[in-house]
């Protein structure tokens, strides 16, 4: 009973230890994107004060997602070679949108619509405000916005909606879930500088995200190193080696 209580003891200590450095880690991830947030509000108010506004509709295609066949789990509209994006697969891509956890067969993508690489997908249900761009050809269903532009860089567009998140959420209905319609999206003006001024932005804007980017995964293998260290630390106290 002593022995145990003093491993107990230990291991309080030890793991409050690495807790603590996890937090730390998170907290410099979480600042990272504060940061990130703050580099594209100033870079957009600037731009806006010096360049006239656009509405976005005539700036962009603006499309909603099509999935028309109910109901939405009908097993003949899955497993076949288009892939199918959700809310949940914009939401966890950095920018680029190259993973997804379903498909859809020819029969699925018969009542919706192949939407093309580039295109920027915006969330309009539960997590509003997503933004991320295909990294190749996807249908997506009516919870996601396309937005494509031959005249503007679509990268540009894609940085822009990024601080759009909060007013969009404070423009959602509450039903069984968080939505916007596309009548929100309609009242969004986007400051329109030059094509090469645009690229001029988006170069910038790429570097910032590709640096914080950098911060953020040095964070993430450190919390993964601390996290793995916990489970080493139970495994040789199980195996009374601590």
């Amino acid at each position: 009973m002593i022995e145990q209580k003093r491993i107990v003891s230990k291991l309080d200590t030890l793991f409050e230890k690495i807790d603590k450095a996890i937090a730390l880690h998170q907290k410099n991830m979480d600042e990272a994107d504060v940061f990130m947030g703050s580099v594209l509000n100033e870079t957009f108010t600037e731009l806006e004060e010096k360049y006239t506004k656009v509405p976005l509709f005539e700036v962009a295609d603006v499309s909603r997602g099509k999935s028309k066949h109910r109901p939405r789990n009908d097993k003949r509209l899955f497993g076949g070679k288009y892939p199918f994006i959700q809310t949940g697969d914009v939401r966890n891509s950095d920018k680029y949108i190259t993973t997804y956890t379903n498909t859809y067969s020819e029969f699925g993508l018969a009542q919706s619509k192949l939407w093309k690489k580039g295109t920027i997908c915006m969330t309009i249900a539960a997590n509003i405000g997503d933004v991320a761009i295909l990294g190749m050809d996807s249908c997506f269903p009516d919870s996601v916005v396309g937005l494509y532009s031959d005249k503007n860089s679509n990268d540009y567009l894609y940085f822009f909606l990024q601080t759009l998140k909060l007013h969009l959420e404070s423009k959602a209905t509450t039903t069984a879930q968080m939505n916007i319609n596309l009548k929100v999206l309609q009242t969004i003006n986007v400051p329109i500088p030059s094509l090469t001024e645009q690229e001029k932005i988006v170069k910038y804007l790429n570097e910032m995200f590709e640096k914080i980017e950098k911060i953020k995964s040095v964070q993430k293998e450190k919390m993964e190193s601390l996290v793995a260290l916990k489970a080493s630390i139970l495994d040789k106290a199980f195996r009374g080696k601590l």
